[in-house]
């Protein structure tokens, strides 16, 4: 029973939970992608290493 966080894209609350905000659903209860395709939910990522934390140059780190 693994849950997964998704955000809500639609006009209507899923599992209580309104427009843009997360959810987290467990696929073997819910049919997620009916869901996803019905567009009332979308997959939320993580950012990947370089989204989320610019390199910084040598001067920025000295600084």
């Amino acid at each position: 029973m693994t849950k997964r966080a998704y955000r809500v894209s639609g006009p209507r609350p899923v599992a209580g939970v309104g427009t843009g905000g997360t959810v987290h659903l467990d696929p073997e209860a819910v049919n997620i992608p009916a869901l996803i395709e019905a567009g009332h939910i979308e997959i939320v990522r993580k950012p990947s290493v370089k989204e989320s934390a610019p390199e910084k140059t040598a001067e920025e780190v000295a600084a």
